[in-house]
């Protein structure tokens, strides 16, 4: 069975790749913060303004989309890309589980038993599934970015990404 060598380099990459926040900081401190979107950190416990702080910590615009991540979740588990305007409900929904679990648990656990073990009643990528990702989570804060696009390249007629 193929199994890779662990080196200390190859630990080091995934104690950096796999926390959002310090992947930001370490680019930066190489000085490409350049090709970075601003981000800031936020700990993971709702209260009204939030919104308004993201928004203003990120200089954000009426008209600009945040990116909310989970700093340990990868293949973009539990990443929510909203447009200001609808930050706070948005957070309040991430950070906020139901208050009383018992009654959501079974009317939740009702599709399982009648349908399918396999089958929670949501899609997959759905904001229902994100906010499942954002409750569970054990990491104490999450990361915020304005939304930005990069510019594509383009090499033998083709454009990248």
């Amino acid at each position: 069975r193929y199994q890779m060598q662990t080196t200390p380099m190859l630990r080091k990459y995934r104690m950096i790749a796999a926390d959002k926040k310090l992947t930001h900081d370490v680019l930066q401190n190489a000085g490409c913060g350049y090709i970075l979107p601003k981000q800031a950190c936020f700990a993971r416990f709702y209260y009204f303004g939030l919104g308004d702080d993201v928004a203003r910590t990120l200089q954000a615009s009426e008209d600009d989309l945040i990116v909310l991540k989970l700093l340990n979740r990868s293949r973009a588990a539990g990443v929510v890309v909203t447009p200001v305007d609808e930050l706070e409900d948005v957070l309040n929904d991430l950070l906020t589980p139901p208050k009383f679990l018992d009654s959501w648990f079974a009317q939740h656990l009702k599709q399982m038993k009648h349908v399918s073990t396999g089958d929670l009643g949501i899609t997959a990528g759905s904001f229902e599934e994100h906010c499942r990702h954002w409750w569970a989570n054990e990491c104490p804060v999450f990361v915020a970015e304005r939304m930005c696009a990069s510019m594509p390249t383009e090499r033998d007629g083709q454009r990248f990404d």
